[in-house]
């Protein structure tokens, strides 16, 4: 199953970032380049999914358990990228609530936060925000 379909196009370095496969890959990487023939558009990478948004710690704790019950039939996705200016930082932002910086180049984690954890409103999904780096 494909995510929501979740895009971020940086114009600097002419990458679009598109549709997670949930549990596998966090977003295709595509690059655009333009030809006599016209536009290319290539995919450079699958950009591996995370551990961070695999793990469900926290659900668990008998203050989130009727949280974890309302959600636990719905698969994680990834519902916001953006990244950032340049184009090397890509920011990700899953269903449950998992924001992840990453490398765009080495796709390598550098910061990773629950934001579940901090909202005292029990089972927000973060399926409508958006971020910018």
């Amino acid at each position: 199953m494909v995510g929501y379909g979740e895009v971020a196009y940086n114009p600097r370095r002419n990458v679009l970032g598109a549709m997670c496969v949930k549990g596998k890959i966090a977003y295709h990487l595509y690059n655009f380049a333009s030809s006599k023939d016209g536009s290319i558009v290539k995919l450079i990478r699958k950009s591996k999914w995370h551990d961070q948004n695999t793990k469900r710690e926290g659900y668990y704790d008998l203050f989130q358990f009727s949280s974890f019950l309302t959600y636990s039939h719905l698969d994680n996705v990834i519902t916001s990228l953006d990244f950032n200016p340049t184009g090397e930082t890509a920011a990700t932002l899953d269903y449950f609530g998992r924001c992840l910086i990453s490398n765009v180049n080495t796709n390598k984690c550098s910061f990773h936060l629950d934001m579940n954890k901090m909202s005292s409103n029990m089972g927000t999904n973060f399926e409508h925000y958006s971020f910018f780096l």
